[in-house]
Order: structure tokens, then C-alpha cells, then sequence
């Protein structure tokens, strides 16, 4: 429990964030963005990332509105940035190197190279006109 609220979470995801997560699923694998075989494998093989995903969508839906702007750190492959996005998010997806899994330029998401071990001052748009740093 946090300092005075109470968090509730559903034993299974919504039905709404279950579809999110698997069209984007299915995006990025019939798009081919992802074009080496280690990250194909791990978005074909694993099946219990769905209900986590669709969990952590819920959560987000749950405390804020459609349109804020959202980082994913350590986001590849990206499953989770797609479906944040198609639920009406604005994401930036930040990983150690994005280039890694092919071309980015058609998701639906800003990628961004960030080492959060090796952090450097970045300075990402945020919306609205508002610079949020790293």
C-alpha cells in the first residue's frame, strides 16, 4: 500500500489492453521492423509478457489521461510502446540502442538512445512545449 492509497489491480487485464498488446504484437512481427532473429524469438516466444503488458497498459489507464507523454526505459522490443501508443499516448521508447532491431522511422512512438547506466543530460520534448530532461 502507498502512503495512504489504496492500489487495486484487476486479476486479469481489461479485454481493451489484451487487443492493444496484441496488435502491436502483431504489428511489429508482420511489419518486420524487428529484423534480427533474437528479437522475434522473444516476442513470438514469450506468451505470459501479454498479461503483464496488458497489466501495466491498465495501470497507466487507470491514473493517466490519454495524450500524456510517456518514457519506456529498456523498451525493446517495443511490444509495450506500441499498444501504450494505440491506446492514445504519446511514448518515447528509450533503449540502449533501438537501431538494433531494424528501421524505427514507421512506429508509432519516438525512439531514443539512452543508456541508463551511462546517463548524460538529454533533453526529450515532452509536449505541450515542455522540455523534460534525463
Amino acid at each position: 500500500m502507498l502512503q495512504g492509497i489504496k492500489v487495486k489491480e484487476p486479476a486479469l487485464p481489461s479485454s481493451e489492453s489484451l487487443q492493444n498488446v496484441d496488435k502491436a504484437k502483431e504489428y511489429i512481427l508482420d511489419s518486420e521492423i524487428i529484423q534480427n532473429a533474437w528479437g522475434k524469438s522473444y516476442i513470438e516466444n514469450r506468451a505470459n509478457d501479454r498479461f503483464r503488458y496488458a497489466h501495466d497498459l491498465d495501470l497507466l489507464q487507470a491514473y493517466l489521461q490519454p495524450g500524456s507523454c510517456i518514457c519506456e526505459h529498456g523498451a525493446a522490443p517495443f511490444v509495450l510502446s506500441v499498444a501504450i501508443a494505440y491506446a492514445g499516448y504519446k511514448v518515447i521508447a528509450a533503449d540502449l540502442d533501438p537501431a538494433r532491431f531494424g528501421d524505427m522511422s514507421n512506429m508509432p512512438f519516438t525512439p531514443i538512445r539512452y543508456d541508463v547506466e551511462h546517463p548524460v543530460g538529454m533533453k526529450i520534448d515532452g509536449g505541450g512545449g515542455r522540455r523534460d530532461y534525463f
